[in-house]
């Protein structure tokens, strides 16, 4: 594989307006460069979504780099089933949870939607340092999921995956994301529901 850097950014523009299949396509084809516009795509998707789980930068960055390798290793294998975003988000989240389990992190244990938390209007100071405290509350108390609920919180309420997609990458039905999310979402409302005047 050949590092990023060497990739010109006019090609880059051109892979861009293709799908994420089109791509996978083009590299099983032979064009290399389509597997590093894929990458270029979802890195920083990847490094965020992970940094979610493990709270750790360096960590995330790590395992984002292994994310991309195994995709790299299974793209000869690759089926089109499914989206390729499927994909590397069951990596990533896999790669996480084992991360999780080795650190002793992991809760075996079965951005909140700020919206439905009916916030005032924030006008003076003393109101931005206010809105800045429950912003941190908010990231510590989904920090504080356990990962059975954050994990599809995570997908849908920051990733904005899809129910199905979620569901193929948990590898569990769509009415079971559902319920975990209508729990992670209760647990949020019941955490956060004071600072809001809910």
């Amino acid at each position: 594989m050949k590092p990023l850097n060497k990739l010109k950014l006019k090609e880059l523009k051109i892979q861009d307006n293709f799908t994420d299949n089109d791509l996978v396509l083009k590299y099983l084809n032979g064009d290399e460069d389509s597997f590093y516009t894929l990458v270029n795509r979802y890195k920083d998707k990847i490094v965020n979504y992970i940094y979610r789980f493990v709270n750790n930068y360096e960590i995330a960055v790590e395992l984002s780099q292994e994310t991309f390798m195994r995709i790299y290793k299974y793209m000869p294998d690759y089926k089109f089933d499914y989206k390729f975003s499927t994909l590397i988000y069951k990596i990533a989240s896999n790669l996480s949870i084992d991360y999780l389990r080795k650190e002793g992190k992991f809760i075996g244990t079965e951005m909140v939607d700020i919206q439905s938390l009916k916030m005032k209007s924030i006008a003076s100071p003393e109101e931005k340092l206010l809105m800045e405290e429950l912003k941190k509350k908010l990231e510590s108390e989904i920090m504080n999921l356990p990962i059975i609920y954050r994990q599809p919180f995570i997908l849908k309420e920051m990733e904005n995956l899809e129910i199905s997609q979620i569901a193929k990458i948990l590898g569990c039905k769509k009415g079971t994301v559902k319920s975990r999310l209508f729990r992670a979402r209760n647990i949020l409302k019941e955490k956060l529901g004071p600072y809001f005047g809910v």
